[in-house]
């Protein structure tokens, strides 16, 4: 739970309200790196998957 805070943290204070930044991505969804995955090797879905969901979204048109 206390990774899931600091990602929304980053999220909702840092990444979106910032206009220069277009895309975050994870390091890795899956198993590899249990440290930074959002999904364990059983398929379940760790508190940061949860966190990162439940942010409201605004679709966006970066320029290219």
């Amino acid at each position: 739970t206390t990774v899931a805070s600091y990602y929304k943290q980053a999220f909702v204070n840092y990444f979106l309200p910032d206009a220069n930044i277009v895309a975050v991505t994870p390091f890795t969804l899956t198993n590899y790196f249990d440290n930074f995955a959002f999904i364990g090797k059983d398929g379940s879905k760790f508190p940061q998957w949860d966190a990162i969901v439940s942010i409201k979204k605004t679709a966006g048109n970066p320029p290219r």
